[in-house]
């Protein structure tokens, strides 16, 4: 593998882990008796 291509796919990794802990970050913080903004998928 080439090290652009290794690079390219740690950028994309890194994104979607930025992506998840915004996510989760967001459903944890309501109020209670509140619905989470989002409801999480089944994988």
């Amino acid at each position: 593998m080439k090290l652009a291509e290794a690079l390219a796919l740690r950028a994309d990794a890194a994104r979607r882990v930025e992506q998840l802990r915004s996510r989760i970050v967001g459903a944890a913080r309501y109020q209670e008796g509140e619905r989470p903004p989002k409801t999480p998928r089944s994988c």
